[in-house]
């Protein structure tokens, strides 16, 4: 089998500053060299970010949620590679990406009838 390196890191876009003065929080994906970037869909103000361990500042309520939110991405997002390997499926970072994003899934539809 061969051997794959797998990186995660977690930064802000301190040029991307919504109206509220946050920065977005992104994810990148490394494997093998080849990268893969995504918003984590949350924001932070720049002042209570860690750049270098990659987290919020914990000294807040907001900054203990965001890590917490953070580490289960991280969680499922190594889960999935991990499967991935496995199941013998080409891991990449755009492959990781797109399955935790749901990309390659037909999207499911339900009916609900009332009143029958």
């Amino acid at each position: 089998m061969k051997r794959t390196t797998f990186s995660l890191l977690f930064y802000i876009r301190r040029n991307k500053l919504n109206k509220s003065g946050e920065a977005p929080v992104f994810m990148r994906i490394t494997i093998n060299g080849e990268r893969a970037d995504a918003s984590v869909k949350r924001s932070i103000v720049p002042r209570l970010w860690n750049t270098t361990k990659g987290k919020a500042v914990e000294n807040s309520k907001i900054g203990k949620d965001l890590n917490l939110y953070l580490d289960a991405i991280s969680a499922n997002l190594l889960r999935l590679q991990r499967d991935m390997e496995l199941d013998g499926v080409v891991v990449s970072a755009h492959a990781i990406l797109d399955r935790y994003l749901c990309k390659n899934h037909p999207e499911r539809h339900t009916i609900i009838i009332q009143g029958a």
